[in-house]
């Protein structure tokens, strides 16, 4: 049951699911495992989607991404008969990245790489003194505590993790036989890498430069 709880308690809660999640699919050993992963990470996305506030749910789209990802990654590496599963998954994390790059484009706002501010965070934060920090065994990045606990949308994540959903969808479209679509998924990938290292503004720009230099190597 979920409905009674404020959005930052969904959020918190979808938080604690994610990382318990991550832990179990970086220990699968058998199917006890493994469904302790894919459940934990389908509750961090059910969690997720009962947020009622728009606001609230969007200044998490890293996690989210980076949970379809996960799930789709288990289910294609374990569950050989739900490939079919696994890829829509990945298919969602890939409508959050066109989501994002669709938005930015039609209002013209560019993409932050920090996080974004809300109430929750600054009173963790404040109830850890400096003193009791260095005491601890294990030193607290704030910013970056700050930064997950907190929500935000990273650019960089963001792409990385776009890059990661291209390469696992060629790879389960290559297991399930469809070449075509592994190799559309793979060449987007490929693309998208180059743009981003050439600082090139369209794929129609990238071809347009490697074709005229070709031309200059062979003619």
């Amino acid at each position: 049951m979920v409905f009674g709880w404020s959005d930052d308690i969904k959020c918190a809660r979808a938080l604690i699911y994610n990382m318990l999640g991550t832990a179990c699919a970086a220990l699968i050993t058998n199917e006890t495992e493994l469904n302790a992963a894919v459940d934990a990470f389908k509750k961090t996305l059910e969690l997720f989607e009962s947020v009622s506030n728009e606001g609230v749910k969007l200044k998490f789209l890293n996690v989210l991404q980076q949970t379809y990802n996960l799930t789709g990654q288990v289910i294609a590496s374990y569950q050989e008969e739900n490939l079919q599963s696994a890829i829509r998954y990945l298919l969602k994390a890939e409508q959050i990245y066109n989501f994002v790059y669709e938005c930015t484009e039609k209002v013209k706002f560019k993409l932050p790489n920090t996080s974004f501010n809300n109430t929750y965070t600054s009173h963790l934060l404040s109830s850890i003194t400096e003193d009791a920090r260095k005491q601890t065994a294990l030193a607290l990045d704030t910013k970056a505590f700050a930064f997950f606990i907190n929500g935000g949308l990273d650019k960089s994540k963001l792409e990385a993790s776009y890059v990661l959903t291209l390469n696992l969808l060629s790879h389960v479209c290559t297991r399930r036989g469809d070449q075509y679509w592994a190799d559309y998924f793979e060449s987007k990938a490929f693309l998208f890498e180059h743009q981003k290292a050439e600082q090139i503004s369209s794929v129609e720009e990238w071809w347009c430069k490697h074709c005229l230099a070709l031309s200059q190597t062979y003619l």
